[in-house]
């Protein structure tokens, strides 16, 4: 028997889950799947702190029969909203001591195609410490997720049927080039379009340079980007796609793109990084997360083949 897939929506009951289940009901309604509306109920209780610091509070106790009860009931009344929808929604409660390690655990069990996840935005030293959920999930998935940013504005009804507009920066790499074949799939199911934008980082010092030819080396460098790219991106893809080669730091010049052209939705490739790395130093796809305002669309290398 083959098995069934569906979308994975995890719910906190904020209304940051409640715009990631108007996203994944958008989806569902389009392709047809099922929904699992997933809340985690955490063992440990939130601190703002470092664990090592916290208290000894011990661990809650696996939840309840008549808490669970309590908890399905609310989730219940949480996805009644949607219930004049042609989709189907599955509430799902479960007890864990990790979030997002339980949330990938469920897509896994479920056999999810897809994850989409609200996110808070926590920034700053609580996102050092803690990180996000969202984040946490986008790492270590193996389906695509699509992350609804704490900026996402809901879309119109007369743009509410599709993802018909999609982003997708490509960096030349491994993950960019699977991201842009997602991208592409989505388009073609929507008849939809796709702009591709390649950013090119000049370092600052060369326009301080004397007598360095700013304007011949920049010309230089879009021409051998688009060269890259028609030798990455086959042919008959090519001749569907508006590309863009912008000049800047690449998260503001991802984030600039999609304002200007009011884009629906980004998809980006994503790698698995070290959590310290990430929490430190950031990468190009998280500050896009948090300053985008619309979905994210994650996908993984090996999404590629699939």
């Amino acid at each position: 028997m083959a098995r069934t897939t569906c979308i994975l929506c995890p719910v906190d009951f904020s209304e940051f889950s409640r715009h990631a289940l108007d996203t994944a009901v958008r989806l569902a309604r389009e392709n047809g799947r099922r929904i699992v509306a997933l809340h985690v109920f955490a063992q440990w209780p939130a601190v703002d702190v470092v664990p090592s610091l916290a208290d000894n509070t011990p661990p809650k106790s696996p939840l309840e029969d008549e808490n669970r009860e309590a908890l399905l009931r609310h989730l219940r009344q949480f996805v009644k909203a949607y219930a004049k929808e042609p989709v189907t929604i599955d509430p799902l409660v479960v007890d864990a001591p990790d979030v997002h390690l339980e949330i990938v655990a469920q897509a896994e069990a479920i056999h999810a195609e897809l994850i989409v996840i609200g996110s808070h935005g926590r920034s700053g030293f609580r996102r050092l410490l803690l990180g996000s959920i969202a984040e946490q999930v986008l790492r270590m998935a193996r389906c695509p997720v699509i992350v609804v940013p704490r900026n996402a504005m809901q879309l119109d009804t007369a743009r509410a049927r599709a993802f018909s507009r999609i982003l997708c920066p490509v960096d030349i790499s491994c993950d960019a080039i699977a991201a842009l074949c997602h991208a592409t799939r989505l388009a073609r199911r929507v008849r939809g379009s796709v702009t591709v934008v390649h950013v090119i980082d000049i370092p600052a010092a060369l326009y301080e340079m004397p007598g360095f030819d700013i304007a011949t080396y920049r010309r230089d460098a879009v021409a051998k980007s688009r060269n890259r790219l028609s030798e990455l991106i086959p042919e008959h893809t090519a001749r569907a796609l508006d590309v863009v080669v912008a000049e800047g730091k690449p998260d503001q010049e991802i984030l600039r793109v999609a304002a200007e052209r009011d884009l629906d939705l980004i998809v980006m490739g994503v790698s698995a990084r070290r959590a310290v790395d990430l929490a430190v130093f950031g990468s190009t796809t998280h500050r896009v997360l948090r300053g985008a305002s619309c979905p994210v669309l994650t996908v993984r290398h090996e999404e590629r083949a699939s």
